[in-house]
């Protein structure tokens, strides 16, 4: 097995943070009863080659040919994945796929600006109104951050009308 010399330890504290925030609403865990611990999950990392120095993300790039690392977090008991690209969030798949496992195994994942490629990826709905998602929307020209307020406040304005 090769040796990393990336240091993916902000990836999983991330990773970790999301998926407590998937399963209970809260990254804090006063109480210590969040059950996600980092022997549950595991990480595979590798170069991966882009055809433009946004390395998945979409907007403004150079067209040269750029390697970025490439990180996927498995949850062994909820078989959530999360994909990161240079050390950022490009998404979540709920249930992944044999597509997602023919594009890992070739470490030739989608990025995060490549929507309906991501959502071939997994048998599920993306995670997009869930916590641990935190309101990514992503289009091909940039993704956005809002809050769950802002998020749930939209969605209850889409079902009032208001």
């Amino acid at each position: 097995m090769n040796q990393c010399n990336y240091d993916l330890t902000p990836v999983v504290e991330d990773a970790l943070d999301r998926l407590r925030k998937l399963y209970t609403g809260s990254t804090d865990d006063p109480d210590g009863c969040i059950y996600i611990k980092e022997a549950q999950l595991e990480v595979t990392s590798w170069q991966q080659l882009w055809g433009s120095t946004t390395c998945g993300f979409g907007g403004i790039g150079g067209a040269a040919m750029t390697k970025a690392q490439t990180t996927v977090i498995q949850n062994s008991i909820g078989h959530e994945v999360l994909v990161y690209h240079m050390n950022k969030f490009a998404y979540m798949l709920p249930r992944p796929n044999e597509k997602f496992f023919g594009c890992f195994e070739k470490h030739q994942l989608p990025g995060a600006a490549e929507r309906d490629r991501i959502q071939a990826l997994s048998d599920e709905e993306l995670l997009e109104k869930d916590p641990a998602f935190w309101g990514l929307i992503a289009d091909r020209r940039k993704a956005k951050m809002i809050t769950r307020e802002e998020l749930d406040a939209r969605l209850d304005k889409d079902e009032t009308g208001r």
